[in-house]
């Protein structure tokens, strides 16, 4: 199938009533959702204005129902101290140096794919369910070693939470994957070896004296749910949408082929050599621009502001 030429302007498929709205009312404008108020901001500067929520005016939207269940509260959600603590986590455990030595991991991952692919030649191959298992297994082995199987489960943001909205469903599941999340955290405290991945980060923090500084056993759970989560189902999305852009602009695939082959020649890369990668720079933010991961974000007003 032919797609080269189609069009990148998803806005108006994907958000048809605001497209239209932004047409008649301008690129900012307020509507009601039955009593309540909303503003759409689809400037760019605006939109930056509340995103960084400087003066603490436009906090993050509670999560309910079945998302919070199945996803729960974690960086990407919480706000003030329980923010500050798991950032400071996470900062700690994918500083450039630590993701330098995922590197090796990454490889492995990628190299049993290919590996895989070698057996489809002329065949179709699906390449989103591809990533899928790609992006859980490399998560798998650089941020909770040895938690290789937890995407057997269905893990919610991957399958699930995409194909159910019943409540009792929801909290039979979210029972199941905490129990499995605490298996291994378990099996961790009883060999008195937490590990140095950001698993064995987690559980330390939640063992911390200080506890100002501790985390509680459901943040630990809810943040493993969210890199497993969220974190697959944005990276997926973006591989997925690489291929589709470098297939159909082959003149960006050959430049991207050509920087590789002179950084790498036949060597498997590092860490180095792929950050002097800037074509790949290039199309992977220009991927993100097109097609980025979320279609939109939702903030509250939590008191009275200008912007």
């Amino acid at each position: 199938m032919d797609i080269s030429h189609y069009e990148h302007h998803l806005f108006p498929r994907l958000h048809p009533h605001v497209y239209a709205w932004t047409k008649v009312y301008g690129r900012n404008f307020i509507c009601w959702d039955g009593s309540k108020c909303q503003l759409f901001v689809t400037e760019p500067k605006l939109s930056k204005e509340i995103l960084m929520n400087r003066e603490g005016a436009f906090p993050k939207m509670d999560m309910e129902g079945c998302l919070k269940k199945l996803v729960g509260e974690a960086l990407t959600t919480n706000e003030g101290l329980k923010w500050a603590k798991v950032r400071k986590l996470a900062d700690r455990s994918f500083h450039a140096e630590s993701l330098k030595s995922m590197v090796p991991e990454m490889n492995s991952s990628v190299a049993m794919m290919l590996e895989k692919w070698g057996n489809y030649q002329g065949k179709e191959i699906d390449v989103f369910q591809e990533f899928r298992i790609l992006t859980i297994d490399v998560i798998s082995r650089t941020a909770f070693v040895a938690v290789k199987n937890l995407y057997k489960l269905r893990f919610p943001g991957i399958s699930l939470l995409v194909r159910s909205d019943d409540e009792v469903e929801a909290g039979r599941l979210e029972l199941r994957i905490n129990d499995l999340i605490m298996e291994k955290v378990r099996e961790r405290e009883r060999g008195g070896e937490l590990g140095c991945d950001y698993l064995g980060q987690l559980i330390r923090f939640s063992h911390e004296s200080d506890v100002e500084k501790r985390i509680s056993t459901q943040q630990l759970i809810d943040e493993v749910k969210a890199i497993y989560g969220a974190g697959n189902r944005m990276t997926m999305s973006l591989l997925g949408w690489c291929v589709v852009l470098l297939a159909t602009h082959t003149e960006w695939q050959d430049r991207a082929r050509e920087e590789v082959k002179e950084t790498f020649g036949g060597n498997t890369p590092d860490a180095d050599g792929i950050s002097r990668l800037k074509i790949m720079n290039m199309i992977i933010n220009e991927c993100l621009r097109l097609y980025p991961p979320a279609l939109s974000l939702t903030r509250k007003v939590a008191k009275e502001t200008k912007i």
